[in-house]
Parts: structure tokens; sequence; C-alpha cells
């Protein structure tokens, strides 16, 4: 029963990357479907062994802050919306409560994290597919029912995972399909055109020269590090191949222009709007959702916070933000019993996933609280009986 709700739950992480390119009209998209027939047999496993694990700190910080969004419903400036963010944020959490469940051990963990790998090369073989056919319609160019930004930033998110698995299974299949990981998703950023992608991959790309403090000598970083070297040549020798990119590239050359003059293509004046809105409603908010509804009125249309930490403080007000934050930084609490690779590794994520999240409003993202529950389940020691101990065996 176990393994029939753990396959499950390696069926929903797969689907999560590229759930916008499947939609069931009426249904919502297939990672949403997957994951109510995921908690259903994982309650059904918890009636038949009447045992769950004891919940640790992250998730109940979890709980307060979806109940917290569910009481800004009472002074909300768009009620409709927050209820609609409110649903949204339980799936999430249910979702963080079932990989936290059915994860047993550090392996498991590693099993749902390469899940989320195969699951990006769905949509990274979509976004090759449209390329290369020339179907794209921008030269912006994105998987089927994405955001390209918010697609770039969750193939970046996969490159510390992909480079870390690469040198934990034993299997060459998966070896090759990790290693290949990195030079792809690169290449796919650069397809989106995303700075935020593109500077949040920069982050997450830092695994690599950091690694080879300790992985330096290893036959599979010298392997790896090779045919990332080549292929990164062969778009240079074969201009011909990819010679409609300039302006994708063109646009990402900006970034650092962008950041150093302030010019941030319109976000600056969202984002002094939004504080203008928070000094107002500082202390609970104007509402979980209601971001684009409260700067409408002082810029005379609805548009999104492009930025998750805005978004949450002027929604949830300093509550809000105050537990979001605990979520995230509870998460990461540092392990001083993890080796050194493993403990850099989660640095390296959590880091990745910090500035991911300042370019592109994330935080009712699945990405996110994936991110999230990766974190809880390979790094937070728990306290029973006054002391803190590790719930996981290797």
């Amino acid at each position: 029963m176990k393994k029939i709700a753990f396959y499950f739950l390696f069926a929903l992480v797969f689907t999560i990357p590229w759930q916008g390119i499947v939609v069931f009209p009426g249904l919502g998209t297939i990672s949403r479907l997957i994951g109510f027939a995921s908690i259903g047999v994982a309650l059904l496993v918890i009636l038949f062994y009447k045992k769950i694990n004891e919940i640790p700190i992250v998730i109940w910080l979890m709980v307060l802050f979806v109940i917290w969004n569910l009481l800004t419903y009472f002074w909300s400036i768009h009620p409709p919306r927050t209820l609609v963010r409110v649903v949204t944020f339980s799936q999430l959490l249910a979702m963080v409560w079932l990989i936290w469940e059915l994860c047993e051990t550090k392996r498991d963990g590693m099993i749902i994290m390469q899940a989320y790998i195969l699951g990006a090369y769905v949509a990274i073989i979509d976004m090759l597919v449209t390329y290369f056919t020339g179907a794209g319609q921008s030269f912006r160019i994105a998987a089927t029912g994405f955001n390209p930004n918010w697609l770039a930033i969750s193939f970046a998110v996969g490159i510390p995972i992909s480079w870390h698995l690469m040198f934990k299974f034993h299997n060459k299949i998966l070896y090759i399909i990790n290693m290949l990981y990195f030079p792809l998703a690169i290449f796919c950023i650069i397809l989106t055109a995303s700075r935020g992608g593109l500077v949040t991959a920069l982050i997450a790309s830092s695994i690599i020269p950091i690694s080879f403090l300790y992985y330096g000598r290893s036959p599979k970083f010298v392997f790896a590090l090779s045919i990332i070297i080549i292929l990164a040549i062969i778009p240079l020798l074969s201009t011909g191949t990819f010679s409609n990119l300039e302006r994708n590239i063109e646009r990402l050359t900006e970034t650092t222009d962008m950041v150093r003059e302030g010019r941030m293509t319109g976000r600056e004046t969202i984002w002094l709007t939004g504080f203008d809105v928070f000094s107002e409603n500082s202390l609970i908010g104007v509402g979980s959702g209601g971001f684009n509804r409260s700067v409408e009125l002082l810029l005379g249309s609805a548009v999104s916070a492009h930025n998750t930490y805005l978004a949450v403080i002027v929604d949830t007000g300093i509550i809000g933000f105050l537990l979001f934050m605990a979520i995230i930084f509870v998460a990461i609490k540092p392990n001083n019993k993890l080796p050194i690779h493993d403990r850099i590794f989660f640095l390296i994520f959590f880091m990745t996933l910090m500035i991911g999240l300042i370019p592109a409003n994330l935080e009712a993202n699945k990405v996110t609280w994936l991110v999230f529950a990766f974190l809880t389940t390979q790094t937070t020691l728990l306290f029973r009986n006054g002391k803190i101990v590790q719930i996981y065996k290797e």
C-alpha cells in the first residue's frame, strides 16, 4: 500500500514541471488531478497502518500561514480572490505534507527530486520542438501553458538538484540524464529570454565550481564538466543552426545595465505602488490575493507584483510575511550531521529559491512549495521529548 502511495507521489512531482501542457477543461491541470488521487491513497495508507509521522515545525508554520490567509478574508479588498488563494495554499500544504509523510528515508527524498528533473525534461522537449520547428509566435519561447519567467525559474531550481543527484545515484542512465540537464536547462532559459530566470540560474550554477572542492578528482565530475564545455562550444561553431537567438541574447545581456540604472521593465513603478499600499495596511494587509486589485486603484490597471516578498507582505501584512519567511528559514535549518557536500547543496538550493522569488510572484506556485518540501524532508530536525533528533534514517 505504501509503495502505491509513493508511486502516486512520484507521478505528482513528475507532472509539476509540465503541468501546463496537459489541462482538462473544468478539472484543472494533470498534476492537480494526480495530487487529489495521491492524497486519497495516502489517507488510505494512514487508516490501514494507523500511524502518521510526527509533523515538523515547518509544516505547522505552513498551517498557521494558511489560517492567516483565510482570516484575511474578513477584511480582504477582493474576497472571492482570497478564497481561491486559500484553497490553493491548502492544496500546496497538502502536497508538502504528502512528501513528508511518504518519504521515509533520504533516498526516498532523492527519488522524488529525481522525478522533478524527469518532469522538467518533458517541458524542455516541448520547448525544443517549438524552437526547431519554428512554431513559436514570439522570440520568447516557453513550454505550452507556461509563463516564460516562471518556467525559467523552475528550470533554474532544477540545476542544483540534477548536479547533486548526479553523484548520488549509481545508475548510468540517471547519471547521463542529470548531467545533460544543466546545458539543456540553460539553453531553454535563453529561449525564454527571462532576465530573472538567468540571474536565478547563475546562482544555481554556482554549485558546479563549488563542488570542484570535494568532487574535483571524481571521474563523474571531470566527464560531466568536459561534456558541458563541449556542448557550450557547439553553438559557437554552428551559427546557422542557432542564428535566430540574437533577440533572446540581446534581452538577457541588458540585465546588468537595467539593474545598475534601476530600470526593471516597469517593475519599479509596480513595486513603489505596492509599498504605498503596504504603508496603509502594514499589519494585516489587503487580503490574500488582493495585490492586483489594490494597485489597480492607483495604477489604473490590475497588475501582479512581480516579486514574491512584496506580494506576500502587501496581501497578508507583516504577520503573514513573518510566517512566510519563517517557513523558508526553518526549512533550511542547518543540519551539521549532513556531509559537507550535502550542506553546500542545500545552501545553494536555498539561495536559488530566495533569488528566484525576487523577479516573480511565486508564493502560490507549486515549484516554490515543492522546494519547501525538498528542504524539509532532507534537512529538518524535530523536537521529540525535549531533544532534537533526526527523523530520517539512511
